[in-house]
């Protein structure tokens, strides 16, 4: 298993749309049958929260090699990430 976290800083006045696109591509990505497991929202830890990163992202996925491929080049997944820039200023990903 992979577990693989996002955390992002969405631009001012974006923050519900980040959450919003993050939902659909949840709902898309679920398909797969290397994602076990995908959850979404705003970021409660007031150490992040400080730092600008009210929204964060959970998907536990099979293994690394299904992340390289067939999540990262779903259509949901290209998506999300076009949409990226004008939904955060920041952001970061932690996998193991």
């Amino acid at each position: 298993m992979l577990d693989h976290y996002l955390a992002f800083r969405p631009a001012e006045g974006t923050e519900a749309a980040l959450v919003a696109a993050l939902g659909e591509f949840g709902a898309a990505i679920v398909e797969l049958a290397s994602v076990r497991e995908i959850t979404w929202g705003e970021n409660t830890n007031p150490s992040g929260r400080e730092r600008g990163y009210t929204v964060g992202c959970f998907v536990r996925i099979t293994d690394e090699n299904a992340l390289r491929g067939e999540y990262w080049h779903h259509p949901a997944h290209r998506k999300l990430l076009a949409e990226l820039d004008r939904l955060s200023t920041d952001r970061f990903a932690i996998d193991y």
